[in-house]
């Protein structure tokens, strides 16, 4: 179920130019909030169907797009390495680890590092890399808008 999710999910997340979206029928993908660089584009959405709610991370590079989804059970270290991410303060990156995704058949890797900025990156084996340097000035909102996609999250 989640893979079938999480496909229908990164197609809606290829084609979402707009930094948000109207508030979601009872299926489909909402937007929570996305952030923007001169190279790519990072989104934390949530993608329901039915009563089944799952988050997602997406990075779109002019290329490429690579999500990452979570569920409820995941939340704890997602929550966890962000902050431990954005609370580095170094003039290099220091990895605040990684996680792999559950609920679903890829094998996508999510990665955190603290430094000048906060480096997300979403690791696929078959696409390779995409990477979103999230600016100190942004912190805030990235918070708010991880936590509004968790507690939409059912599963």
């Amino acid at each position: 179920m989640y893979k079938r999710l999480l496909v229908t999910a990164v197609a809606i997340i290829a084609t979402a130019t707009l930094p948000s979206l109207p508030a979601r029928a009872a299926d489909g993908l909402h937007v929570v909030s996305s952030f923007s660089s001169s190279n790519a584009k990072l989104v934390v959405a949530d993608y329901a169907v039915g009563a089944e709610v799952i988050g997602i991370i997406g990075i779109t590079t002019p290329s490429q797009t690579f999500t990452y989804s979570f569920v409820k059970s995941d939340l704890n270290t997602l929550l966890g390495l962000w902050e431990k991410a954005r609370h580095a303060d170094a003039q290099k990156y220091i990895a605040s680890g990684s996680m792999a995704e559950t609920e679903t058949h890829a094998l996508d890797v999510l990665l955190l590092a603290g430094g000048p900025t906060v480096r997300i990156s979403i690791a696929d084996p078959v696409d390779g890399l995409g990477s979103f340097d999230l600016s100190r000035g942004d912190y805030s909102a990235f918070d708010s808008a991880l936590n509004k996609a968790a507690a939409a999250v059912t599963n």
